[in-house]
C-alpha cells in the first residue's frame, strides 16, 4: 500500500506504521551475592528533565516528586499506568531513584522525568505513537530522551522525527539490544541518537550486549529493582538499564552545562571511569 501511495504521487514519502517491541529484560540470578546499591530514597528532584518513552509508570512507584508531566499516548484522557513494569523500571533508573550495580553515588543525578506510555499491553508501539510522544516530550521541556527498546527496522519517518527533535536541543539515548549480533538496532543506530551497550557489575562488557559501530558507549546494565518486568522484583540486566542510566548521567551534565553539545556530552561520558 505504501508503494502504491508513492506511485500515485499523493505524498512525498509513504511507509508502513512500523511496530516496535519492548525487549525482554532478563533476570540475572548469578549476581545476587553482590552487595546491592541504591541511590537516596526518592529525594526532591534537581536536574534536567528526562523523557522516558516506554510502557508507562506505576502509580505506586514512589516517583511522584520526580514527575514533571506524563502522558498515556494510547489513551490521552487516562492517567498514566504500567501493567508490564518495564517503563517503571526505566523511570526509576533515569530519575536516579535507583542506581545500577557498581555505580558510585556521586555520579547519579536526581532528575525530573516525563514518563510517557507509548507501548500497549502486549509490549508494542508504533511510529505514530512515538511521534506523538516525542512532540509531548518537547512541549513539556525535556532535554534528554531515554528509549530502551528497538528493532532492526529502519524508518525514514522516525529518523526524521528524531533528527528534528535533536535540532531543537534534545539529547536522545537508546539501547543497543540484548543479543550480541552486531546488527544495527534502531533507534540506537540513527546518527542523531546515542546508542548504548551494557556493562556487567565487574565493569566488563556484558556478554549478551549487542555491539558494533553504532554503539557509541557502554554503561552499567545491571540493577536491583523493586518493580519486576512481567515478573517479580529482583536483579535485572540489559541495555535498557544502560540507556536509562546514560540519560541520567546526561541530565547531570546538562544541569552543569546547559549548552553542552552532543559531542561534548559523549566526550564527557567516555572520560568517566
Amino acid at each position: 500500500m505504501a508503494e502504491e501511495i508513492e506511485k500515485r504521487g499523493g505524498a512525498g514519502i509513504a511507509e508502513p506504521n512500523y511496530a516496535y517491541p519492548i525487549p525482554p529484560t532478563p533476570r540475572e540470578l548469578d549476581w545476587t551475592t553482590l552487595r546491592l546499591s541504591y541511590a537516596d530514597a526518592y529525594p526532591q528532584p534537581k536536574g534536567t528533565p528526562i523523557a522516558v518513552i516506554d510502557s508507562g509508570l506505576r502509580a505506586d512507584a514512589g516517583l511522584d516528586k520526580f514527575v514533571l508531566a506524563s502522558l498515556d499516548a494510547l489513551n490521552p484522557d487516562q492517567p498514566i499506568s504500567d501493567t508490564g513494569g518495564h517503563g517503571t523500571q526505566m523511570a526509576l533508573i533515569a530519575s536516579g531513584a535507583v542506581k545500577p550495580m557498581g555505580v558510585k553515588g556521586e555520579s547519579v543525578a536526581q532528575a525530573p522525568i516525563i514518563p510517557i506510555k507509548a507501548f500497549d499491553e502486549n509490549g508494542f508501539t508504533s511510529n505514530f505513537l512515538l511521534m506523538e510522544s516525542i512532540d509531548f516530550a518537547l512541549k513539556n521541556g525535556a532535554r534528554v530522551m531515554s528509549l530502551s527498546w528497538g528493532s532492526e527496522t529502519k524508518s525514514v519517518f522516525l529518523s526524521e522525527a528524531l533528527e528534528s527533535a535533536s535540532t531543537k536541543g534534545l539529547i536522545i539515548v537508546a539501547s543497543a539490544g540484548n543479543e550480541p549480533t552486531g546488527d544495527p538496532q534502531y533507534p540506537a543506530a540513527y546518527p542523531e541518537v546515542i546508542g548504548v551497550g551494557a556493562l556487567a557489575p565487574n565493569g566488563k562488557e556484558w556478554e549478551k550486549s549487542n555491539r558494533g559501530d553504532f554503539v557509541d558507549l557502554y554503561a552499567p546494565g545491571f540493577a536491583s529493582l523493586p518493580v519486576g518486568y512481567r515478573g517479580d522484583p529482583g536483579i535485572y540486566a540489559g541495555t535498557s538499564i544502560s540507556a536509562a542510566f546514560t540519560a541520567n548521567l546526561i541530565s547531570g551534565i546538562l544541569s552543569k552545562n546547559p549548552k553542552a553539545t552532543k559531542q561534548e556530552i559523549l566526550d564527557a561520558l567516555r572520560k568517566k571511569p
